[in-house]
């Protein structure tokens, strides 16, 4: 007798291999996925940390950029900042404060079409899986400008404030009264952190708002700036050496020392050999050089860069620079030391206008120049 088969036996290894291929079909499929989303985190893993170069090179870039501003440029970029790089800013690495798994390394290349007047921050960033970009920028010289409204070169200053009527401002005056805030410097910069602290010590209570500009109030800083050597031994020389340098004139009440106003524009180099003392009205354009005291007690208003070699006292102190009385400055001063006495009024207002003014008044200029981006790529 016959067994009967059933209807489906046929049918059970086919059964079989359709069961194993729709599991191996989905495993298939998870496993893509799978490598699909371990690709995409990879992908934004490698953008991330792209994106994290590029801005840690553009931070160097500005930092860079920013240390060349605070030292500043006469005339040639080549042999000013190119070839002295290594003090300027340095090729080491540097990390980000707060993020130590990203770090940027600046160089100065010379321009090859302009070495002078055009120079290049090459800034290569670093950050984590081996991710770097690189941020060539084209800078040039730019405006002149002095590190603060006051700038005091020495690394150890002895500063004393007394009373409330002076004012010490960083913010950019231009010559008609209008603001350019492109140019602002901090108030009072030093050569040292530990004159800047000795500034910021000596400002009583009442006095901070008295001095005013970039970085908060007090507006006090350490800049990147010339030294005193610097100032005394090659700047000072150099703008003496020019021609057209007025040498101790004769003082008599109603004194003029270079005009520049709507009309006449005519700045000029004085140089005071001694002891100054300047007790009518007093006006004056162009750069003024004091190897001794000044003691200055009308009202006076002078435009451009005075130079003190010793202590500029401004107020009642006649042993050294004294201004008192309604004294405009406008400008910047540079002094190895500073004491602040007012007895009238007195401000200081931090000028770009008034040092180009300045600057007219020599060869080549000794102002000092700011660097302005011109252009820039990355790779």
């Amino acid at each position: 007798m016959k067994t009967k088969r059933s209807a489906f036996g046929d049918q059970r290894g086919m059964t079989l291999v359709v069961t194993l291929l729709v599991v191996f079909t989905l495993l298939s499929l998870t496993v893509a996925s799978l490598l699909a989303t371990t690709s995409d985190l990879k992908i934004s893993s490698n953008y991330q940390t792209a994106m994290q170069a590029l801005l840690t090179a553009q931070a160097g870039l500005e930092h860079a950029k920013e240390a060349v501003n605070e030292r500043g440029v006469t005339n040639n970029f080549q042999t000013e900042i190119v070839a002295n790089w290594s003090s300027v800013f340095g090729t080491a690495s540097r990390t980000v404060i707060g993020y130590p798994l990203l770090s940027y390394s600046v160089t100065a290349v010379a321009d090859t079409v302009d070495p002078a007047n055009f120079m290049v921050l090459r800034s290569t960033g670093q950050a984590p899986n081996e991710s770097q970009r690189i941020i060539e920028a084209r800078v040039r010289i730019n405006t002149a400008f002095s590190p603060g409204a006051i700038y005091l070169p020495n690394d150890s200053v002895d500063p004393n404030f007394n009373g409330n009527k002076f004012l010490v401002d960083g913010f950019d005056t231009n010559l008609d009264g209008t603001l350019n805030p492109t140019g602002n410097v901090p108030g009072i910069t030093t050569h040292s952190q530990a004159g800047a602290d000795g500034v910021i010590n000596a400002l009583g209570t009442g006095q901070n708002d008295n001095v005013i500009g970039l970085g908060g109030m007090p507006s006090v800083k350490m800049a990147n700036g010339f030294t005193t050597s610097q100032l005394l031994n090659q700047m000072v020389p150099s703008i003496l050496g020019s021609p057209g340098v007025v040498t101790d004139p004769r003082i008599n009440g109603n004194d003029t020392f270079g005009t520049c106003n709507s009309s006449t524009t005519a700045p000029q180099v004085t140089h005071f050999t001694g002891d100054v003392n300047i007790t009518g009205n007093m006006t004056g354009c162009g750069i003024l050089i004091v190897d001794n005291s000044l003691t200055i007690s009308g009202d006076t208003t002078f435009t451009g860069l005075i130079i003190v070699k010793g202590t500029t006292s401004i107020g009642k102190n006649p042993s050294d620079t004294t201004v008192q009385g309604n004294t405009t400055i406008l400008g910047a001063i540079w002094t190895t030391d500073l004491v602040l006495t007012v007895g009238g009024s007195a401000s200081v207002t931090y000028s770009t206008q008034a040092l180009e003014l300045a600057n007219a008044t020599v060869p080549n200029g000794v102002v000092r120049k700011r660097s302005k981006l011109v252009a820039w790529k990355d790779s």
